[in-house]
Parts: structure tokens; C-alpha cells; sequence
């Protein structure tokens, strides 16, 4: 109700909280509720220990005044936060930060400002423009399935009655589908991608249902038989056995493990490519140390050379 009214009078909005994880939490849960009325957030960054009462009384209001004309921009603010907190150089937690800043980028309603949003956040975080938008899409599917199953509605059921929680569908890459099938009917296509799990483990982070794949290589099934087929199955949740049942009603290939070959190919070749576009995104900002810069140069050089051995149909 609040944003609703204030954006009668403005589209822009400075929020002010603490200096602690409360006032982190804070900020966005603010941020999620303003944006979606079309404000702009951006958010002052408090000294630690220091709210605007302490801060005023102890250093002046013209100090104060300082910090709020020195806000941020919301996402230059997680941004700033996300350093104190994780590793981005871990390709694990800046893919799950990734994921947590789709989400809220999915809340941006306009969608010029959404596009230019995806585009910042991606350099910032050096992933693909593209793959990040993948990313957001993701997010705003999984918000219409919430809403259209009546996800965070009010219940007026007895308190007992919890209701039915709904679980939005995975979706599977075409490569990850092809090579579930491959790894649960042919079990040398197993051994070799459990033997070379640190290599593909990267790329699957970042295709559709790849988690999935990860799941089956780590329980490495045996399914020799249809019936041991099933019975693995249903060690699966409902959601992932759901995702799997396309891929394995297609027909297999003449040569498994040849085939499997060919898809990994795909998937890294694909995946270095994601790769070089970020670091080609990333080196355009102005914000890089010296040490940045030619770390990002080297590793585009490594890139480079792995890329120039790649056959022509793997490039996209």
C-alpha cells in the first residue's frame, strides 16, 4: 500500500537501513515491493553499527546528506554486500548468486529498464548476457506457475489443513536429456562421465535440469534391466522423474558412447563460448583493477586456444 501511494508522487525512492543482516534483508524486501510499482530503488550504505538517528546526532546531518547522495543503485548494492559475504570467483556461489539476482531482476516490471538491468548485472557478475537472461526468464516462468497455482494466496482453510504445496516442472536442456538417457541405458557412458565429472560439472551448472544429470551421476545407478530401470525411478521425486520421461521415450542412438562424445563436445564447446562473450562484456567496464583486466585477458587466450582445435558445427 505504501509503494502503491508513493508512486503517485515519485518513481524514485533512496531507503536507508542498518548495517547488519536485518537491515540487508531489509533493503530487499523493500526494494521486491517498490520495484514492482515501477520505482527505482537505490539504498545508502550505512557506516557499521550506525543508523540514521546515531549517525546524525554523533557526525551532523550534513554527513548524512553525503551518504544518501552517494546511494547506489539497488544492484550495485548487492553487489557490494555479495563481495563481503561470498566467493564470486566459485563458480558455485556465484552461480547460486546469479540465480538469487534473477529473481529479483524478474520483478523489474518495464521492460526496457529490465534489459538494461540484465545486461549490467551480467558484466558485473561475468556471465553471458544471454545465459543470465536465460536465467531470468527461468525466474519469471517460475513466478507465473506461483501465481497461477495460488502460491503465497491467503488461506482461509483451518490452520491444520496445510495446503498442497505445488513444484514448478523441470525443464531439461536438450543436451542434459540426451545424455540422461545415454548415461541410465549404457553404463561405460557412466564411468566416463563420473571419470570426467570436474570437467562437466561447470558446464551443467549453467543447462537447464543439469542438476539432474549431477544427481544421477552422483547415486550412479545400475539399470541393465527395464525393471532396475523402474526401480531407480522411484528413488526420484515426482517433479524429476516427470522431466525424464521425454528423454527416455526417445529411441537410442546406434553408437551410445559415441553419441554421448558428441554431446558432451557440444555442451563445453557451448559453455566456453558463454564464457568468452562474458569476458568480452566484462572487459568493457571501466571498473576493472589493472590485475583484473589481465587475468580476464589471459583466461579469454586460454579460452581462445582451446576454442581453435573445435569443429565448425560446434560453433554457434
Amino acid at each position: 500500500d505504501h509503494a502503491r501511494i508513493l508512486k503517485r508522487y515519485t518513481s524514485n525512492a533512496t531507503i536507508c537501513f542498518d548495517a547488519d543482516g536485518a537491515g540487508y534483508k531489509a533493503a530487499e524486501s523493500a526494494f521486491k515491493e517498490l520495484v514492482k510499482h515501477g520505482i527505482n530503488v537505490k539504498v545508502v550504505k550505512m557506516p557499521s553499527g550506525e543508523d540514521p538517528d546515531t549517525l546524525i546526532k554523533a557526525k551532523g546531518i550534513e554527513h548524512f546528506q553525503e551518504l544518501v547522495d552517494k546511494a547506489s543503485n539497488f544492484f550495485d548494492f548487492k553487489f557490494e554486500i555479495a563481495k563481503e559475504l561470498i566467493d564470486l570467483s566459485d563458480f558455485q556461489q556465484r552461480a547460486g548468486f546469479a540465480n538469487e539476482l534473477a529473481v529479483l531482476v524478474a520483478l523489474i516490471p518495464d521492460k526496457a529498464t529490465k534489459d538494461a538491468t540484465i545486461q549490467q548485472v551480467s558484466t558485473r557478475i561475468n556471465i553471458g548476457t544471454e545465459e543470465f537472461k536465460g536465467t531470468v526468464m527461468q525466474a519469471e516462468n517460475k513466478k507465473k506457475f506461483d501465481k497461477s497455482h495460488g502460491r503465497n494466496r491467503p488461506s482461509f482453510n483451518n490452520a491444520a489443513e496445510a495446503p498442497i504445496e505445488q513444484v514448478p516442472p523441470i525443464i531439461l536442456d536438450r543436451i542434459v536429456g540426451s545424455l540422461c538417457l545415454y548415461t541410465l541405458y549404457d553404463p561405460k557412458v557412466m564411468n566416463h562421465l563420473c571419470e570426467q565429472l570436474e570437467t562437466f560439472a561447470e558446464p551443467l551448472e549453467h543447462l537447464a535440469g543439469g542438476h539432474l544429470l549431477l544427481k544421477i551421476l552422483a547415486k550412479r545407478p545400475s539399470c541393465a534391466t527395464p525393471a532396475a530401470l523402474h526401480t531407480f525411478m522411484l528413488t526420484l521425486e515426482e517433479q524429476e522423474r516427470k522431466a525424464l520421461a521425454s528423454p527416455l521415450a526417445e529411441p537410442l542412438p546406434e553408437n551410445i558412447f559415441e553419441s554421448a562424445q558428441h554431446a558432451t563436445s557440444m555442451m563445453i564447446n557451448s559453455h566456453l563460448q558463454r564464457r568468452e562473450a562474458a569476458i568480452r562484456s566484462a572487459l568493457k567496464s571501466h571498473d576493472l583493477s589493472p590485475e583484473q583486466t589481465t587475468e580476464l585477458l589471459v583466461e579469454a587466450q586460454g579460452i581462445a586456444k582451446l576454442l581453435k582445435g573445435t569443429p565448425e558445427r560446434f560453433i554457434r
